[in-house]
């Protein structure tokens, strides 16, 4: 995990209130989050195929 992605997670983890829908609307960002990592990989992939053609 990113050093950002770490103060975030620290920060949100070190609130004490919780709002309804908090946990559910994590998730979903999550896994947006882990969707978004996977395609920047993918496109750095392409990226290299493509210089080295």
């Amino acid at each position: 995990m990113g050093k950002l992605a770490e103060t975030v997670v620290g920060a949100a983890r070190s609130r004490l209130t919780a709002l309804p829908g908090e946990r559910p609307a994590a998730a979903v960002v999550a896994r947006l989050a882990k969707g978004v990592m996977a395609l920047d990989e993918e496109i750095s992939e392409l990226d290299a195929l493509t210089e080295g053609s």
